[in-house]
């Protein structure tokens, strides 16, 4: 909500909401969850937003404690100084990000907190070069970190290039056979995937999470890369209580495709397992098996 000038151009203070709301979606931020109602308050000036702009949290405003993140834009519309930004939100819990900008460009030191009832926790984090790339030891999340995917990547970045060995992390969400989820101690993370780049390029042995991991459905493809391909035998694996069961797998050849029988999760139902025949990457039969994962 706000005004236009005479040239079309926003103008004046402003207000924009999320998605939850009659009002059009502006600034939302990436990840959004629609059913949490964010704000932004701050003003335009000819179409640029200028000077101090807030993130508040809807439900909140209210009670008068609802500044949950923000900054300044400079007076060419770019972030300039301290931020700090969201990442994902939901009520109960949210993650935020928390650094500096110079003329719009992030640098220095980043860090990323899980913002709990209880307060902040630093989960992440690492510095930006000062052309805005990363560098040096990061803490990242992965990018379907939720509630039930806990997982995080660490290694070295060299001026935004990945290098050297680059761990996954998660928690163990299950001790013989009874799930600890959500009530693990703060430092049972550990190492369940991970592999080698050299300059960016994955090579040698490399262990992957699925897609769709999280706590209920914890797969991983372990095999070899050579130049950022596929090559090889590749195995399917099923994380559970601590140990890996081999549940499928198959053949790429020197090109990065599928050859010949591969045994994989039916990608209409996860729990399910499909026998497929590949030649040069193309399927040429497929069948269900009664096996489940």
């Amino acid at each position: 909500m706000g005004e236009y000038n005479q040239d079309g151009k926003k103008n004046g203070q402003w207000i924009h909401f999320s998605n939850n709301t009659q009002f059009e979606k502006i600034d939302v931020f990436e990840n959004f969850i629609e059913k949490d109602q964010i704000v932004y308050f701050g003003e335009y000036k000819n179409g640029q937003k200028q000077g101090d702009w807030k993130i508040k949290e809807g439900k909140k405003i209210i009670k008068g404690n609802s500044i949950i993140g923000g900054g300044v834009y400079d007076n060419q519309g770019l972030k300039d100084g301290s931020w700090i930004e969201l990442w994902k939100f939901k009520l109960s819990n949210y993650i935020i990000l928390k650094g500096f900008y110079k003329k719009g460009i992030k640098y220095g030191k980043w860090d990323i907190f899980l913002n709990k009832n209880k307060g902040l926790e630093r989960i992440g984090g690492g510095s930006y070069d000062f052309e805005g790339m990363k560098h040096g030891k990061w803490i990242n999340l992965h990018d379907n970190y939720n509630y039930n995917c806990q997982v995080f990547e660490t290694g070295l970045y060299n001026h935004g290039i990945k290098q050297g060995k680059w761990d996954y992390k998660t928690i163990n969400f299950y001790e013989h056979d009874v799930l600890t989820y959500p009530f693990w101690p703060k430092d049972s993370f550990y190492k369940i995937a991970g592999g080698n780049y050299e300059k960016g390029i994955k090579q040698g042995k490399w262990i992957e999470l699925d897609e769709n991991y999280h706590y209920q459905h914890q797969i991983l493809y372990e095999g070899l890369y050579r130049n950022n391909i596929k090559q090889g035998e590749w195995e399917i694996l099923d994380h559970h209580n601590s140990n890996l069961q081999k549940k499928g797998g198959g053949i790429y050849d020197e090109e990065g495709f599928k050859n010949f029988q591969w045994i994989e999760l039916d990608k209409n139902n996860k729990k399910k397992l499909k026998l497929v025949e590949y030649s040069n990457g193309k399927i040429i039969s497929e069948e269900i098996l009664q096996n489940k994962i």
